[in-house]
């Protein structure tokens, strides 16, 4: 497939030697701080001065992942119209990105970010849930998703915040939605049915292809593969659902693995 460099990117030179990104079509998911060691050649790729296909491969994956390449054959204007529709039905939900931590228990090879700060205090926690307390009545309900990071190595923090949104919107009588961006590693069947409890019901898992490229990309700090977890969750969590629904008419279970 041909790419193209998206019309939505920014980038900034920082005075320490790194690159910060953003791109305005995919917003705070699109966000990376680049490493001087790689600067250079992002950013000649970002400028037009060099080829995106000269580029190494899981360099230009991550770009592609963070929307700063796209197919060539893609209409952005198009794309922005319909982002700007759904931003416009979405603006009736008070919608908040949870990091419960910026700490991994990953070291994928492309990946930029410094695992500087541990789990979300306690003092922050509660000045979330005093903030949805007093907006929550202005929206018809609210819809959270949980980022990282590895956000399931704060699992306390999920818990605790969750029990309140339920708590403070069952009480003012609006929806509550959620869902989770994880590597699905300690996904196991039974911290999936806590998450359950949490209405915590839409998660989005990256496996990077079969087991040999994913084990190369996607490696635990010791250096070892997570291919053979990942995948035996998801099918301990299938067999859950299965046995499940054959009482529960209301569980739907819906996982949107990128490759």
């Amino acid at each position: 497939m041909k790419y193209k460099l998206s019309s939505f990117n920014y980038v900034l030179c920082c005075d320490d030697g790194s690159l910060r990104l953003y791109n305005s079509m995919y917003g705070a998911n699109s966000l990376i701080a680049v490493d001087p060691g790689v600067r250079d050649e992002i950013l000649s790729v970002l400028n037009g001065t060099a080829p995106i296909d000269g580029i190494p491969e899981y360099i230009k994956k991550e770009l592609i992942k963070s929307g700063y390449i796209v197919p060539i054959d893609r209409d952005e204007n198009y794309a922005l119209k319909i982002k700007n529709i759904k931003t416009i039905m979405n603006e009736k939900y008070l919608q908040l990105v949870i990091m419960p931590t910026e700490q991994c228990n990953f070291r994928c090879r492309y990946c930029y970010e410094t695992f500087e700060k541990p789990k979300m205090s306690i003092s922050i926690q509660n000045a979330i849930i005093k903030y949805v307390q007093k907006n929550i009545s202005n929206y018809m309900g609210l819809s959270v998703s949980w980022f990282g990071g590895e956000p399931l190595m704060a699992l306390d923090v999920i818990e605790y915040l969750s029990e309140n949104f339920l708590r403070i919107c069952k009480a003012a009588k609006r929806v509550y939605m959620s869902g989770i961006t994880t590597n699905g590693y300690d996904l196991t069947a039974d911290i999936f049915k806590q998450l359950y409890k949490f209405k915590i019901l839409s998660y989005q898992i990256t496996l990077d292809g079969y087991r040999s490229q994913h084990d190369n990309q996607r490696i635990l700090a010791d250096g070892s593969g997570t291919f053979d977890r990942i995948v035996n969750n998801l099918i301990e969590i299938v067999i859950v659902v299965q046995m499940a629904s054959v009482n529960n008419s209301e569980m739907l279970f819906g996982v949107f693995i990128t490759a």
